[in-house]
């Protein structure tokens, strides 16, 4: 995780916390923020983080942070499900301070088990549910603005896979 010490990471879709919990258990004075659009996933997050953690309901497309506010914002296992991942990119690229860094993870639709997962929660399931390929992943990065984009795709298990994909804010217009 590319935060120095003191620095502030904003986890997009935090669910019950897991991320920020070990994050927070490293204990180098960086501040941890989180939010997610569940109610009841952030209460079961709250009862896992220590206090100074703050935790707000809200959405990816509409963070309510300041523009600049974090020098890291990560996201994990949550961009399947939105539908405006543009939208969410950007919103991240606003909250970061110039220089800061994107990391999304996420299903990849690089793996075949991951497109045939889509199809099917798609089909029986009302939430929406979109993946990825890694070159995808890099367009949706660069068309949000974010510089010195990376995506890495790797294998859980021989049916499943990741990707993550990061982006660097630029502290300039031209850099």
């Amino acid at each position: 995780m590319p935060a120095r010490s003191g620095g502030r990471i904003l986890d997009v879709g935090c669910g019950t916390g897991v991320l920020l919990a070990r994050l927070s258990a490293s204990g180098d004075g960086t501040r941890l923020f989180g939010i997610d659009p569940v109610p009841e996933m952030l209460e079961v997050a709250r009862r896992r983080l220590p206090a100074g953690v703050e935790l707000r309901e809200g959405s990816a497309e509409q963070l309510p942070y300041s523009d600049g506010a974090f020098d890291v914002v990560v996201s994990c296992s949550v961009f399947h499900y939105l539908a405006d991942p543009l939208g969410a990119l950007e919103e991240m690229k606003r909250v970061l301070a110039p220089g800061g860094t994107v990391v999304v993870t996420d299903w990849c639709a690089d793996y075949l088990v991951c497109r045939i997962c889509e199809r099917y929660l798609s089909a029986f399931r009302r939430v929406r549910y979109s993946v990825y390929r890694a070159s995808e992943w890099a367009s949706l990065l660069a068309r949000a603005g974010f510089a010195d984009v990376d995506v890495d795709r790797y294998k859980i298990s021989w049916i499943w896979g990741l990707m993550t994909a990061t982006g660097r804010k630029r502290t300039t217009k031209g850099s």
